[in-house]
């Protein structure tokens, strides 16, 4: 700023700065990169709450000012934010006894002119074993990206990577017994085209309904009674994600559980990660967890 402003050289300016340095060094703060996530450690001590969820409000008006939005995967600044619009949404349902095969498929539509990363936080009952996750640029499943199986951890790596990339990954992760979280990136910017996301799983009947996953969280994600619903090919309305289920025939014909799931469950108390992306596709793992 000297240089250009004053037309100072360029050692002139060093020493000016060097002196401003000294005589501010009282008043100012200096400290490392580990220093902010000690701060943050401590806020969470001290008022037992993360410091994004307390200080959300003046951490936005901050961000709004500073912040790389090309950084743009999704946060908890982003919960319930309105960047990326649900188009189309269908359920459909197929029985077999007491047991069914559910696919959720879902259209996104970004409202921004930037890529977005949107992300569910959901829970399924226990019965419940996902199958498959698709991602792709058409409403042509065939012509999606196909997933595949790995470790938590190295579907978690693959998915960051491809995100740095700007290549399409999703990552469908089991949490905990009834615990998952989606992610999807990148949504397109507006104009741009859409995105297209499957996700398939088998669970069994409960108190003759077929339970449909039950959200906990979302961000960057939002729907309006435009979003254009299905369950099985009618048209259906809801102001939640999806309804907490869908009603069972009356008088199921009996099959054995073990030979329905027995074939697609490793253990009760593995986790599974699945995840999707532009080539060698989606990921998918069991991993026992951690005592």
């Amino acid at each position: 700023m000297y240089e250009s402003e004053f037309g100072l050289s360029p050692e002139t300016t060093a020493a000016i700065q060097q002196a401003y340095d000294f005589v501010m060094s009282p008043f100012t703060y200096r400290g490392t990169r580990s220093d902010i996530d000690k701060a943050a450690g401590l806020y969470g001590q001290f008022f037992d709450t993360p410091i994004l969820r307390g200080e959300s409000q003046a951490i936005k008006r901050a961000i709004q000012s500073t912040f790389d939005r090309n950084q743009a995967k999704a946060g908890l600044l982003d919960v319930d934010e309105r960047r990326v619009w649900l188009a189309d949404q269908q359920v459909t349902v197929t029985p077999h006894g007491d047991w069914a095969d559910v696919e959720i498929y879902e259209t996104y539509d970004n409202q921004t002119i930037e890529q977005q990363e949107i992300l569910y936080f959901f829970s399924l009952p226990e019965s419940a074993v996902i199958t498959g996750i698709w991602l792709g640029e058409s409403s042509d499943r065939r012509r999606a990206f196909p997933y595949t199986i790995a470790p938590r951890g190295a579907a978690q790596q693959v998915y960051n990577e491809e995100v740095e990339r700007r290549i399409d990954p999703a990552l469908l992760e089991q949490t905990g017994p009834r615990q998952y979280r989606l992610r999807a990136f990148p949504i397109p910017p507006i104009g741009q085209g859409e995105m297209h996301l499957w996700f398939t799983y088998k669970v069994l009947q409960q108190a003759g309904n077929w339970p449909l996953p039950q959200l906990a969280e979302r961000r960057n994600l939002y729907w309006t009674r435009q979003t254009q619903r299905q369950i099985n090919g009618k048209s259906a309305s809801s102001k939640d994600w999806l309804p907490a289920s869908i009603a069972a025939p009356k008088t199921p014909r009996s099959i054995a559980k073990s030979i329905c799931l027995g074939a697609l469950t490793s253990s009760p108390r593995r986790l599974t990660t699945l995840a999707c992306r532009r080539g060698s596709g989606l990921q998918s793992s069991s991993t026992a967890p951690t005592a």
